[in-house]
C-alpha cells in the first residue's frame, strides 16, 4: 500500500507540473514576423490613426497581434505582409 500511494504521488505530480506547463505563453520574438503574410482580423485605420490586430503565424503558433498600417487603411480579411515592429511590438504592416 505504501508503494502503490508513493507511486501514485509521484505519478500526480508529474501531471501538475505538465498541467502548468500548458497554461505557460511562450516568449515569440516579434522580429520573427516580418515578411509573414497574414490576414486583417479587425480593420485597421490609415497610418497613425489608431490600431488593428492581424491573424498571423509566429512561432509556429497562430496568433491574434495588434497592427497599425503603414499607409492606406485595410479592411478586415484582407492579407496583409508585416513590413516591421515597432518600438511597443505593434506589428505595422501593408496591403499584400
Amino acid at each position: 500500500a505504501v508503494g502503490f500511494g508513493t507511486v501514485m504521488l509521484l505519478l500526480n505530480s508529474f501531471l501538475t507540473f505538465k498541467i502548468k506547463g500548458l497554461n505557460s505563453i511562450p516568449v515569440v520574438n516579434m522580429k520573427d514576423a516580418i515578411g509573414k503574410t497574414g490576414r486583417a482580423y479587425t480593420n485597421i485605420p490609415k497610418k497613425g490613426a489608431g490600431i488593428g490586430q492581424v491573424e498571423i503565424t509566429v512561432g509556429g503558433k497562430q496568433q491574434i497581434l495588434q497592427a497599425s498600417s503603414s499607409s492606406d487603411p485595410i479592411k478586415s480579411f484582407d492579407s496583409v505582409i508585416v513590413e516591421s515592429v515597432d518600438d511597443s511590438g505593434n506589428l505595422i504592416v501593408k496591403n499584400a
